[in-house]
């Protein structure tokens, strides 16, 4: 909920605020447009100025290799007057401050080279001469002055140099006419320079040698330095293979080889000035025509600011270069976003005013009807008290008030009369939460009695099904043991009476077996002072396997390393091994004459220490492995057994015997030792 104090104030300040925001906004949109083409215009001014002074920087270098190229044809100047070309080129650098030299090299190797050269005090020039005659190679420097006088001279008989290999040469003869090599760094100056190259033919059309000029490049960026593009704005020239051959600061577009001794170009991806590299980037260079002058416009951010550049690129082939300028947005466009600012502070002052206004005019409306808000929430409250009169001077808010008087005395009336009311139900509540009270003590005491009634029979029927379940399956036990009991007093009497001599030795024998049975038994069965008091296993499997073995000799084999045992694992090995026993006197190797069981085990004590025993039969009938729906309780005992120990039991049913692999790692308290 909002005030109308608040809602009067807000919507006369919003209106002004709203009016004077839209008329700036048309205003700014408006200049903005003008403006940003008048930037782009002037950077394509500045682009076109930087073509043209470029192309007219290097044009005059191809019309005097033209020159030098037809004076040579007509031997005007020739290397056969030596003296001629020399002065011809030394006249042409003086007239030209861009060319950095002027050379000349024939077929024959000869070479003429007039070059500038600050090595040679008051001698701004050099003269390098190589005359190959029949029987020597003669190498001549000369340094001379403005006037044409030398002023210095040696002999350089160890130079090599054969203007004959060098690129400029080849690419002249090649192209059969006017070259321009791709810029690159010249050696002696250390200046960025570029060269172009001419052949020269014989009235036959037959080659005589090379003429060619090297011009400095370092005046563009010179040029560039002096532009004034806006006031922060900036421009450089860009090459199609990414070397940027000219830019505002000369020091940053040259940089060292891979091998540290030669000067290269800096890449574009190397200049250390990341504002034109996000110039450059906005652009794909490689697709600027080469055709013909073109423009393309791009926009970036950079330093979270924006930027407006125009790249351009020189006409024709022989210069496939990209002039890239660019200048910030504010430079065009700061005054009138300080105007919109400023425009935008106003309407803030303005709504301010009328904000106080409307608050004025409100406070006259919202005071009465604050009183009256006031008087309904203290009647909300219960406090029907009288209203005091309303000042206001709006007819509306007048007969308001008096409304509200009114009401006011008709809820007094209406309170008197709950009040007695409310008297009245009080009592009779007090009398019905008595009643109430009773009859809820007497529930709980009734609902406590059957709680525990179920509580005691729920614990008799939970004991009663434990000890219907234990029964049962010592029932179970029972049964199987006693089975076990007959069929291996069956099958003792069976052995016995094959050896038997009379039946008095049948008797003692067989009382010796039962007796040995008897013992094994007791041995399975866990008692304290038995099962606890076996030494090692050899003796528990000797013990649970003697009724078993009959009068044969080497009917069972036990073998194995000595391995203690403590009571629990005794009582589940030896449950196990009289089963295995059991099984084989009634379906395995020991329920036939030549039958053989062989027992042996081995203990691993890396680690934890894991029994590995091996049951093996032999010479018994073929075994049958039984069905799942018809495993015995002795089968599942043993698999009891083995879940608890986290033990692994193998069965292999193998035609001549059933194989049994048991590995069990014994528990950490249960003594073990393995002795030879």
């Amino acid at each position: 909920m909002v005030s109308i104090r608040s809602v009067l104030a807000l919507s006369l300040a919003g209106l002004q605020f709203v009016a004077v925001v839209a008329v700036l906004f048309l205003s700014y949109v408006t200049s903005e447009r003008v403006l940003l083409q008048h930037a782009r215009d002037l950077m394509g001014d500045v682009a076109r100025s930087t073509i043209n002074h470029t192309v007219a920087f290097l044009a005059p270098a191809e019309a005097a290799a033209d020159l030098s190229q037809r004076l040579a044809r007509q031997e005007v100047v020739s290397s056969e007057n030596e003296g001629a070309m020399e002065r011809y080129f030394f006249e042409q650098l003086r007239s030209h401050s861009q060319f950095a030299g002027i050379f000349y090299g024939n077929t024959n190797g000869d070479f003429v080279f007039v070059n500038r050269d600050a090595s040679v005090a008051g001698a701004p020039f050099r003269i390098k001469t190589i005359a190959n005659r029949a029987q020597r190679r003669d190498v001549e420097l000369y340094w001379r002055d403005g006037d044409y006088t030398v002023a210095a001279h040696r002999s350089d008989p160890a130079d090599g140099y054969d203007p004959r290999t060098r690129p400029w040469y080849g690419r002249a003869v090649e192209a059969g006419g006017v070259t321009w090599t791709d810029p690159y760094i010249f050696f002696s100056s250390q200046e960025p320079g570029i060269t172009v190259a001419t052949p020269v033919t014989g009235t036959r059309g037959e080659l005589q040698g090379v003429v060619g000029i090297d011009i400095e490049i370092s005046a563009l960026s010179t040029f560039l330095a002096d532009l004034e593009i806006g006031e922060h704005g900036s421009a450089f020239i860009l090459s199609d293979s990414g070397d940027v051959i000219a830019h505002p600061e000369p020091a940053k577009i040259k940089t060292r080889g891979t091998s540290g001794d030669t000067l290269r170009f800096t890449r574009i991806d190397e200049l250390d000035d990341p504002l034109a590299q996000a110039a450059a980037a906005s652009f794909n260079t490689a697709q600027t025509g080469r055709d013909g002058l073109k423009e393309r416009a791009a926009s970036f951010t950079f330093g979270g600011e924006t930027y407006h550049a125009v790249a351009s690129s020189l006409p024709g082939t022989r210069w496939p270069w990209t002039v890239i300028t660019y200048v910030p947005e504010n430079d065009f466009l700061g005054a009138i976003k300080d105007n919109r600012r400023n425009g935008v502070l106003l309407a803030a002052l303005v709504a301010a005013v009328t904000a106080m206004i409307g608050l004025a005019i409100a406070r006259s409306i919202t005071r009465p009807v604050g009183a009256l808000a006031g008087q309904a929430d203290r009647i909300s409250g219960g406090d029907i008290s009288p209203m005091p009169p309303l000042r206001t001077h709006y007819r509306e808010l007048q007969r308001t008030g008096y409304a509200f008087g009114r009401m006011t005395e008709w809820l007094n009336r209406r309170n008197a009369e709950n009040l007695a009311l409310t008297d009245e139900l009080r009592a009779a509540s007090r009398e019905l939460e008595a009643r109430v009270e009773e009859r809820t003590r007497e529930l709980n005491h009734a609902n406590a009695q059957l709680r525990e009634e179920a509580e005691l029979r729920a614990q008799q029927a939970e004991k009663l099904e434990r000890a219907n379940t234990q029964a049962e399956l010592l029932t179970r036990e029972l049964n199987h043991r006693v089975k076990n009991v007959f069929a291996v007093v069956s099958a003792v009497l069976s052995l016995g009476a094959r050896s038997a001599r009379s039946v008095e030795d049948l008797a003692s024998t067989t009382r010796r077996r039962i007796d040995a049975l008897s013992k094994a038994h007791s041995a399975t069965q866990g008692h304290p002072g038995r099962a606890g008091s076996i030494a090692d296993l050899t003796r528990l499997a000797e013990l649970v396997l003697a009724p078993y073995a009959g009068d044969g000799a080497g009917r069972i084999d036990v073998s194995g390393v000595r391995v203690r045992l403590g009571g629990e694992v005794a009582t589940a090995l030896g449950l196990i091994l009289h089963e295995l026993a059991t099984n084989a006197a009634k379906y395995g190797a020991l329920s036939a004459e030549a039958g053989r069981v062989e027992l042996s085990w081995t203990l691993d004590e890396e680690g934890p220490k894991v029994l590995h025993l091996v049951w093996r039969e032999t010479g018994g009938p073929v075994p049958q492995k039984p069905a799942e729906d018809k495993r015995g309780f002795g089968t599942k005992m043993v698999e009891q057994i083995i879940a608890q120990y986290h033990a692994t039991y193998h069965i292999d049913w193998r035609t001549e015997g059933v194989v049994v692999t048991l590995n069990m790692v014994l528990p950490a308290e249960e003594p073990a030792d393995d002795v030879a």
